[in-house]
């Protein structure tokens, strides 16, 4: 593992877990539509489960980092971008695109050439949408920072596009109406960095694995008990981030985050080779 002292341990660790979590989540779903598992037996509640909240923690995680790339001049930033999102997009889409027309017997979709050129518009496979949807946020955010400055107000802007989303607002574009229902999770991670990123001195390991059992169990809780509906897609969510996070902190208190941290540091490699090997 890097020993880079740009590494956030505890980041890794989160990463780390919430990347097994959509591992498990997209094989779950393939074998269920492969009819090998049952869409209602018990792992496919646990995906449902899992669906409450990795992918928002995944987005608040690169939340916490989004001043580094929005403080740079806009022609750095848009570089940026390209190399970290925009290539990897194309590249991934093209390994996949290929990998899917060889294979596509064998899959549970037909390889479709239309939508392979609509790449740019909506992306290719089911997978791709996460790199496509940061892009996007990446560049609402940097829209929303410069214009409002004050947290409290890039935070309710935020916000109230992810109610709209909820609404189904921008369904115009589908890509869009994702990216805002998990932007607020982005703008949260940048506005509490400066809390999260700082030295935390936890030495209270136990404990926080106790908090994170508490509050995924007041997650899972309130899923059950509470009517479903879009209203409650984001506290929920909340509720199963501070999870995660208390565990994650936890486990570097205790010494043992080393492989969760590993996982999290190639989260993107694992994220877009799960997609290619499926």
């Amino acid at each position: 593992m890097s020993s880079s002292p740009d590494r956030v341990q505890w980041v890794d660790c989160l990463k780390g877990l919430c990347i097994v979590l959509v591992v498990y989540g997209h094989a779950a779903g393939g074998l269920a539509a492969g009819g090998i598992i049952e869409k209602g037996s018990f792992l496919m509640s646990v995906r449902s489960w899992v669906y409450l909240f990795h992918m928002p923690a995944f987005f608040l995680a690169s939340g916490l980092f989004a001043s580094r790339a929005q403080d740079r001049p806009l022609l750095e930033f848009l570089r940026s971008r390209f190399t970290t999102l925009i290539y990897p997009y194309i590249l991934w889409t093209a390994l996949v695109a290929v990998s899917h027309m060889l294979m596509t017997r064998f899959s549970n979709n037909q390889f479709d050439p239309g939508k392979l050129w609509r790449c740019f518009y909506e992306p290719y496979g089911y997978g791709l949408w996460f790199i496509y949807v940061l892009l996007l946020i990446s560049l609402c955010y940097r829209v929303l920072a410069r214009v409002l400055h004050a947290p409290i107000a890039i935070v309710s802007v935020a916000a109230l596009l992810g109610w709209l989303a909820s609404k189904n607002a921008f369904v115009f574009w589908p890509i869009l109406n994702i990216a805002m229902q998990f932007v607020i999770y982005y703008v949260l991670g940048s506005v509490l960095a400066g809390w999260l990123l700082c030295p935390q001195g936890h030495d209270k390991g136990m404990m926080l694995l106790a908090a994170s059992l508490g509050l995924l169990g007041l997650m899972t809780a309130v899923n059950v008990l509470m009517p479903s509906g879009p209203g409650f897609a984001a506290p929920l969510a909340l509720l199963g981030i501070a999870g995660m996070v208390a565990l994650a902190w936890g486990m570097v208190a205790l010494r043992i985050q080393a492989f969760w941290a590993l996982l999290g540091a190639y989260s993107l490699e694992i994220y877009l080779g799960h997609i290619l090997l499926s």
